[in-house]
């Protein structure tokens, strides 16, 4: 599951992850750079595996959000 968060550690703001599930233990995994940055990144959306979009509203971005 890719979800977005302020409530763990990371770059700043709202940062995005991925939880996976190895039998009962659940992994939060922190996405890093690219996808993250020190502004709000979230609302990911996967076209495939390599592929996708989000939201973020970083400095020179197209309008907000």
């Amino acid at each position: 599951m890719y979800f977005a968060s302020d409530g763990h550690l990371g770059l700043g703001g709202l940062d995005l992850y991925v939880a996976t599930r190895n039998d009962n233990e659940i992994v939060v995994e922190h996405l890093g750079v690219p996808m993250n940055s020190i502004a709000d990144d979230f609302g990911i959306t996967l076209v495939d595996e390599n592929h996708g979009y989000f939201s973020s509203n970083r400095p020179g971005g197209m309008g907000d959000d």
